[in-house]
């Protein structure tokens, strides 16, 4: 196995956010990757660390900011 690379689902978990969000890059370009020869998405970590220090809502760390909610009584 290719320890430079991660599958969609493994480029989700890295960078907090789904697999969706992960395959919506891939087919704006956003987040550059290749298909090896069964069709596989091959995501380079290097580009995938880059992709997710730009998004929007993210710490620097990559984790996820969590969404405040009200409870009742406040």
């Amino acid at each position: 196995m290719d320890r430079t690379t991660l599958s969609p689902r493994q480029a989700a978990t890295r960078a907090g956010c789904g697999r969706s969000s992960i395959m919506r890059a891939l087919a704006s370009g956003d987040l550059p990757a290749i298909r090896d020869n069964t069709n596989a998405w091959k995501i380079d970590i290097e580009a995938l660390d880059r992709w997710a220090g730009k998004r929007p809502g993210l710490s620097p760390d990559r984790e996820p900011v969590t969404d405040r909610t009200v409870t009742e009584g406040q």
